[in-house]
């Protein structure tokens, strides 16, 4: 047994190295082991062009799952490029400074008395009835990450604004209260900035204090020709989120540690709120939400019978809109049943099988309607069984279930 327990702390010491090195570089921490992601690729469109707005509100959509509401005395547009006011320059002032990467800008008109607007993004309801059959992607049981990234630099003051009254940015992501049957927000980030020079700002994360909303801010950021990018981690499961904030460089300038949700949910929404806030120039970029495609059950190990069975079931939460997002995996982790002998430690026995899943990326209609019978189902969950030949001798039977065979990341 002890050279058993060796091989087994050997097994799990590099499967945490390999797990610390796919997610290290990436600043992620929860666990994603298979993927999906929908992210919003800023483009030229003619209905955000560079005039300011006259009415109340614009939707004006990009995609599908994109909405840019933009308010009164607000100027949002699509761009790629600013001027140097010293030299004229033509500056491409995107994330990767390339002249083809676009971004999604906000300038709001001093004195004006509301919010800029807000970006809907990845759903097709702006509504507060938003639910997983509005909701690109499914409904979300495990993992997710939202981030973006964003520049914050000096706009116009509006004397109206006052600490008093502070209403800046706001990073909203939602959940489904399934016992009350209602949309809750479950974890949450402002864009803060106290000084009329708006020559620096910080991003804060919301708590529940005293059963009141709360916010603690991370450090200030003074360069307002940087790009930055702001996180949101969930785990479903545990009801927990991480906010995070870091440069384009990998510079971490915040780390909340985990956080309890701000509201209980059966389950969270791709959904991903951005509402722009006063007074300031806004820069978005890169808007991506990724979830965890698959969910796995304790495996039941059986050695009653004639040969050693075992069964694991494996549920993919992924419905999503082809082109809209990544394709859906469709290929379940891979179950290994292994059989060792107790004396010598040798494998003496093993099955590997994995389960196909379909219909999973499809391409749907563009009538809201018709995408809630899609989007609103339930993970489809397949049984893989598994069985080996009983050994002679004593054993011990484990089942392992792994990324795939290569990376051997485990579920």
């Amino acid at each position: 047994m002890k050279n058993i327990k060796k091989i087994v702390l050997s097994l799990f010491i590099i499967i945490s190295v390999l797990t610390a090195n796919a997610y290290a570089k990436d600043f992620l921490p929860v666990s994603i082991m298979s993927p999906w992601s929908t992210s919003l690729e800023f483009a030229p469109s003619s209905l955000l062009t560079d005039e300011a707005c006259t009415v109340n509100y614009k939707s004006a959509w990009i995609s599908t799952y994109c909405n840019v509401m933009r308010m009164s005395g607000t100027t949002a547009y699509i761009k790629n490029s600013g001027t140097d006011p010293e030299t004229g320059e033509v500056i491409y002032d995107s994330v990767s400074g390339a002249e083809d990467d676009y971004y999604l800008y906000f300038h709001q008109s001093a004195n004006t008395a509301t919010r800029q607007g807000t970006v809907y993004f990845n759903s097709n309801n702006i509504s507060s009835n938003k639910t997983a059959s509005h909701s690109n992607g499914g409904a979300i049981f495990k993992t997710a990450v939202y981030e973006l990234d964003i520049k914050l630099q000096p706009g116009e003051w509006s004397d109206s604004f006052a600490n008093s009254n502070n209403k800046n940015g706001l990073l909203s992501v939602w959940g489904w209260d399934t016992e009350n049957n209602k949309m809750v927000d479950i974890a949450k980030m402002s864009v803060d900035s106290w000084d009329k020079t708006a020559m620096s700002w910080y991003p804060s994360y919301c708590f529940k204090n005293g059963g009141k909303d709360t916010f603690k801010g991370f450090p200030k950021l003074e360069d307002t020709n940087k790009w930055y990018k702001l996180r949101i981690s969930i785990d479903v499961e545990k009801q927990t989120a991480v906010y995070q904030c870091f440069d384009t460089d990998g510079t971490e300038y915040g780390n909340s540690g985990e956080i309890p949700f701000l509201n209980k949910c059966g389950y969270a929404l791709t959904n991903f709120d951005i509402s722009i806030g006063w007074c300031r120039d806004y820069y978005i970029d890169n808007v991506k939400v990724t979830k965890e495609a698959f969910s796995v059950s304790e495996p039941v190990i059986d050695d009653s019978g004639d040969e050693i069975t075992a069964s694991v079931d494996v549920k993919n939460y992924i419905y999503n809109d082809l082109g809209h997002g990544d394709n859906a995996p469709e290929v379940s982790p891979t179950a290994v049943l292994a059989v060792y002998d107790n004396e010598t430690n040798r494998l003496v026995g093993f099955d590997v099988k994995t389960a196909g899943f379909e219909n999973h990326t499809r391409t749907l209609s563009s009538t809201p309607a018709d995408r809630v019978p899609v989007f609103s189902q339930g993970g489809e969950k397949k049984t893989i069984n598994l069985s080996a030949a009983k050994y002679k001798k004593p054993y011990t039977a484990k089942v392992f279930v792994w990324n795939n065979l290569f990376d051997f990341l485990p579920y």
